[in-house]
């Protein structure tokens, strides 16, 4: 056994007398191991039906089963899919293994509670379905759905792309539950938009609208919501943008968000007094409405973000005593034959209607925009309030420990605690750790604010000491917020 030589003739008779015995062993074993696989499966069985038998009965001792009607149909809202704005295109109001489909398919308790909490059911979200994807049951399912609302009110939010047959009685079955619209984001092709026409004067409880369409005729989309009294948030972006709403409830807003020219801007702004929050997409498009002869005052605007496409001119005309919150950018990118800076938004017009409002600013944030050193120093004179500041393509800027305090000893932006700067210069690396050092560690008495954030990106390379680099990573340490970075990681 322990050797590689051959067995001799007489070994070879004995070896095969012992192998022989062995098996005739084996073959006397096999019937006993059939014998106890079927006793172990027997008892396996038998374990796993009072293992269920117990879990059953364990099941009713579960505080879950305690839990009030009211405070399961709760629960049973956080386990809704709120989409982000990253995935709400990909949420499938079809999918029945989603809630609140599934938690109907759990208990009859569960079941009894889901169809009865009408909040499960209040908002639909239908986007465009590819044109290959099968499409049955699906106005029984929503109308299932609608049903289940009962009289309470409806987020709707349909998208499609398509005008085909089923597309069409999706909108109509929707249609005929306006009077219980709460808030509704809309885009659908052209040819369906008329088929909205019903809708008009049955909006009672509308309060926020979303429209995202093309060569829409703004008649129709005034005539449909020109009566809806509890309309407060409208977000229109509608192509071709320079027509006009003759009978858009724009006084009522106070929220508004859209796409325009200068001249169409200015008329609604002319008529919405009651602004509070206001975002515009301004192109630079011929219009045939006239500039508007006197300044537009908006006493309630508390926020303000405008994209322009070729310059401010409508800062012109407006006045803002109490907003809170500036956003500017630039549309307009450089093209052959064209300087920079005429690319870029001007000082002037921002100057200008911050010297006019005096609006008690918390946070300013302007892109693209083009500054020398004395228009930029005159834009931080202007903003004292400003606790968030966020200015980019600055062209010519002063040096860093002057930035935030005049030859006088007058210390600007007092209240600033979060700082991003994207400048096109040459930066003394010693001179910003100066400032960021000189604004982080104040006193506890002092009445400059603590700078906690700094964001600065350079287009020329930022190569700092070895010294610098410690000071850095000192304030890092401490706790600031603060990063610096340059073309080579854009």
């Amino acid at each position: 056994m322990h050797c590689n030589n051959s067995p001799s003739d007489r070994e070879v008779n004995s070896i095969r007398k012992v192998v022989a015995k062995v098996e005739r062993e084996l073959e006397d074993l096999i019937p006993e191991i059939r014998r106890l696989k079927r006793i172990v499966k027997e008892l396996e069985r038998a374990r796993d039906a009072l293992q269920s038998f117990s879990l059953q009965h364990k099941a009713l001792l579960l505080p879950l089963r305690k839990i009030p009607t009211e405070l399961l149909g709760i629960i049973f809202e956080f386990c809704m899919p709120f989409p982000s704005s990253e995935s709400r295109d990909a949420l499938d109001f079809w999918d029945t293994t989603q809630a609140p489909w599934v938690l109907t398919q759990v208990s009859q308790r569960w079941r009894s509670v889901a169809l009865h909490t009408p909040r499960l059911w209040e908002n639909v979200t239908i986007n465009a379905e590819p044109l290959k994807r099968p499409k049955q049951h699906r106005l029984k399912l929503l109308q299932t759905c609608l049903d289940r609302v009962g009289n309470h009110p409806i987020r709707l939010r349909l998208h499609l792309e398509y005008d085909r047959k089923e597309d069409r009685a999706i909108l109509d079955t929707l249609v005929r539950y306006s009077l219980q619209w709460q808030s509704l984001e809309l885009k659908v092709p052209v040819a369906m938009f008329k088929r909205m026409l019903p809708v008009s004067g049955r909006l009672p409880l509308l309060q926020k609208l979303k429209i995202h369409v093309q060569h829409y005729h703004a008649e129709d989309v005034s005539e449909i919501f020109s009566n809806a009294p509890v309309l407060r948030d409208a977000r229109i972006f509608v192509v071709p943008f320079y027509d006009i709403y003759p009978s858009f409830p724009f006084r009522q807003l106070v929220r508004l968000a859209g796409t325009y020219n200068v001249e169409l801007a200015l008329r609604v702004l002319g008529e919405a007094k009651r602004l509070e929050d206001c975002r515009l997409l301004v192109h630079d498009r011929g219009s045939f409405l006239p500039m508007p002869l006197s300044m537009i005052s908006l006493t309630h605007l508390r926020f303000l973000d405008i994209r322009v496409e070729k310059d401010l001119r409508i800062l012109d005309f407006i006045d803002v005593p109490c907003l809170e919150i500036l956003r500017l950018e630039g549309m307009d990118r450089p093209t052959p034959g064209t300087e920079f800076r005429d690319c870029r938004l001007k000082a002037a017009p921002i100057l200008e209607l911050l010297r006019r409002s005096s609006p008690p600013l918390v946070s300013l944030r302007i892109q693209d925009s083009f500054w020398n050193e004395r228009d930029f120093n005159s834009l931080l004179r202007a903003v004292p309030t400003v606790h968030e500041l966020h200015v980019s393509l600055i062209q010519v800027l002063v040096s860093f420990p002057d930035l935030l305090c005049t030859c006088g000893g007058e210390i600007l932006l007092p209240k600033l605690e979060g700082l991003s700067l994207e400048v096109h210069s040459q930066m003394n690396a010693e001179g910003l750790l100066d400032l960021l050092e000189s604004r982080y560690q104040k006193e506890a008495t002092s009445s400059v604010a603590c700078l906690r954030r700094c964001r600065i990106r350079t287009a020329a390379r930022f190569q700092p000491s070895v010294h610098t680099m410690v000071r850095l990573e000192k304030l890092k340490a401490e706790g600031m917020d603060v990063s610096v970075t340059d073309q080579r990681y854009s």
